[in-house]
């Protein structure tokens, strides 16, 4: 019987990693308590990476969005500007979608204490689904830029600069116990920039949203902010996740016997 061509190892090994990471096409909600001038800018900014096959928004400064809403995409952006229309139900629904498998960003100032209901309280905070803890309010101390720690991660791809500008705003909060640090600023501080949980779909992006197309003081559109929006929206949705163990040991597997196979065929 006439033998079929041996199929190249690398082949073997692309076709199983592509199997193991099915292409995902990724939709995301923005959530932002702000002025509808500075939504439509993030949106803008985050339609404009490329990355998404929907950006849809959302005002949580007039209303708190249903779990049902949340669920119909694969993760979310939260910030505020203006306080939430109810900060507790909006910490509620937000955990609820965490615990159905939903990807969450926190961004500033969602992620600080100021006196106001600008921060994302019930469930969300009290049960403590954040990667970056809360803090003070920082803004107009600037400008400041990104310190990688982390400099390979998938959070930083194509991350070539970020300046928060004149403003940088941001909150001089910690990190959680249940994440890892892949960025923080130069600041006198090192505040945290970016950060994600190891345990839920949950990033923290300590950095204002809307850019310097909005105010001259705002993070600098000739840097990357909107490519650490999309990573991080990228991230929390599982799009840039690690391959599972699983996944790793059927390629592990798929590597042994393709070696196998071709030590035969050569000692035949």
């Amino acid at each position: 019987m006439k033998s079929l061509a041996p199929v190249p190892l690398a082949v073997t090994l692309v076709a199983m990693l592509a199997w193991t990471s099915p292409a995902h096409a990724t939709t995301v909600l923005l959530l932002g308590a702000d002025s509808a001038e500075s939504i439509d800018d993030v949106q803008a900014k985050v339609n404009g990476t490329g990355k998404f096959t929907s950006v849809s928004t959302f005002d949580t400064h007039r209303g708190t969005p249903s779990l049902a809403a949340l669920q119909a995409v694969d993760a979310v952006l939260v910030w505020s500007n203006f306080n939430l229309s109810n900060a507790n139900a909006f910490g509620n629904v937000l955990a609820d979608y965490v615990d159905g498998g939903g990807g969450v960003v926190v961004a500033s100032f969602a992620n600080t204490f100021d006196g106001g209901n600008t921060q994302v309280g019930g469930r969300f905070a009290a049960d403590d689904y954040r990667a970056i803890d809360p803090g003070a309010q920082l803004f107009g101390d600037g400008p400041f830029q990104i310190d990688p720690v982390l400099p390979g991660h998938p959070l930083l791809t194509n991350v070539a600069s970020f300046d928060g500008g004149g403003s940088s705003g941001r909150a001089d909060g910690t990190l959680d116990s249940n994440a890892t640090l892949v960025a923080r600023w130069n600041s006198p501080g090192l505040e945290p920039l970016l950060a994600f949980r190891n345990d839920i779909p949950v990033v923290g992006l300590n950095m204002f949203p809307p850019s310097s197309d909005r105010s001259s003081t705002l993070w600098s559109t000739a840097t990357d902010g909107d490519i650490l929006m999309a990573n991080a929206l990228l991230h929390a949705a599982g799009a840039n996740a690690v391959p599972e163990p699983g996944s790793i040991a059927l390629v592990l597997t798929g590597i042994a016997a393709a070696g196998a196979a071709l030590r035969r065929r050569r000692s035949a």
